[in-house]
């Protein structure tokens, strides 16, 4: 079955739907206006480099040898994490406003941009989710240290800290296991049906009330 067949035959109609339901071109709507791309084409990947540089100094400076601890533990591995979700949402921005308008025709990049952003998309999720809750921990820990010294002294260490990083890691991947959920490949068409590529089709979980209006919401 080819994309001029059955049910993709709607992404051949016309040039309104072509635009609309092209799964390629879902976000032209909105962000391809030159706000939209001095703000995430510009703005938003300078801010991810010099957080990146910021964190990747945080690194250096906290991995020397004179300054393992706890909170060290900690914060290295917070570093680690906020490296990740700037770096593919700018990946992600980057693809989008300086490859694909040269290359919207190219069947292979079309796959490849729709299949990478659902995968930029959820590496965003589960290190963000992963950060906040580690951004937690050290509070916690914090709190502890100062309120009950005692107490921290049996508890607040390199090994609970390090066994509660994993938990947290675990949670944070199970939580966003939903958005690994695509249940098939589906042929698409764009360019008149001239050019034909293949798209991520997602779960019908997803696309539920729950999930749009009460998981997803609360999950990020």
């Amino acid at each position: 079955m080819n994309c001029t067949e059955g049910k993709t035959n709607i992404f051949l109609s016309n040039k309104f739907n072509n635009t609309i339901l092209d799964p390629s071109r879902h976000g032209e709507i909105h962000f391809r206006s030159p706000f939209a791309f001095w703000t995430l084409g510009v703005i938003s990947v300078i801010l991810s480099i010099l957080s990146d540089v910021g964190n990747l100094i945080n690194l250096f400076v906290l991995s020397r040898r004179h300054m393992h601890s706890t909170m060290t533990t900690l914060l290295v591995t917070l570093a680690w994490a906020d490296l990740v979700s700037p770096t593919v949402v700018s990946m992600n921005n980057i693809l989008f406003y300086y490859f694909l308008p040269h290359l919207q025709n190219s069947s292979t990049f079309l796959t490849t941009h729709v299949i990478t952003r659902a995968i930029f998309n959820v590496l965003a999720n589960i290190f963000t989710t992963f950060s906040n809750w580690l951004i937690v921990l050290i509070t916690t820990f914090r709190l502890i240290v100062v309120k009950q010294p005692l107490v921290a002294k049996n508890y607040c260490n390199r090994r609970t800290a390090r066994y509660t990083i994993i938990i947290i890691l675990i949670l944070s991947i199970f939580v966003n296991l939903p958005l690994f959920l695509y249940t098939n490949i589906r042929m698409f068409c764009t360019n008149n049906g001239s050019v034909k590529y293949y798209g991520l089709e997602t779960s019908p979980l997803l696309r539920t009330p729950f999930f749009v209006h009460l998981f997803y919401p609360t999950m990020v």
